[in-house]
């Protein structure tokens, strides 16, 4: 699934650590950044489970991904 309509948010920390936080429950999803939730959507296009992680930096910007600390928490 793409996410659609960028929208900036007053929850992502400019020069800091950002806590990126992704519920899935079956097909219903939430995104949360530093325990605010940005967006929810469903889609039930893969019957199975999955993880993956997909990092875009978009034009020229300089930018650095780093974690520090990855979960997966099945329930």
């Amino acid at each position: 699934m793409v996410i659609n309509g960028w929208t900036f948010t007053e929850a992502i920390l400019q020069e800091d650590w950002n806590l990126l936080e992704i519920t899935a429950r079956g097909e219903d999803f939430t995104i949360s950044i530093n325990h605010q939730q940005v967006i929810a959507f469903s889609d039930s296009r893969l019957p199975y489970r999955s993880v993956a992680i997909l990092i875009d930096i978009y034009g020229n910007a300089p930018g650095q991904i780093e974690f520090d600390f990855f979960a997966l928490q099945p329930r």
